[in-house]
Formats: C-alpha cells, sequence, structure tokens
C-alpha cells in the first residue's frame, strides 16, 4: 500500500474518533450538569429530589 494513502486513511480515522470522543464527552458532561433532567419541565424529577427519594 502506498505510504501516503496510508496516512490519509489513519488520519481520516484519527479524526473520526477524535469527533466521537468529543460527542460522547459532551453527553457525559451534559447529564453531570442536568443529572435529574430539570430541562423537562415535567416537574416528577424535582418532586423526587424534593422527598429525598
Amino acid at each position: 500500500m502506498d505510504p501516503l494513502t496510508r496516512y490519509f486513511q489513519n488520519n481520516n480515522r484519527r479524526e473520526f474518533l477524535k469527533k466521537m470522543g468529543f460527542g460522547i464527552g459532551g453527553l457525559a458532561l451534559g447529564y453531570l450538569l442536568d443529572p435529574f433532567g430539570f430541562g423537562k419541565n415535567n416537574g416528577s424529577s424535582l418532586t423526587k429530589l424534593q422527598k429525598g427519594s
């Protein structure tokens, strides 16, 4: 295989995995910032938190 072709394939794979890592990390951070789902406006999570369950 041509070394230049191999370089571009690895570079594309590396960029893909980097972007996926940022996406998964963003989801994890979003859950940490809003663990009880207060953005849903249904109130059930808030009542659970107030009751301590």
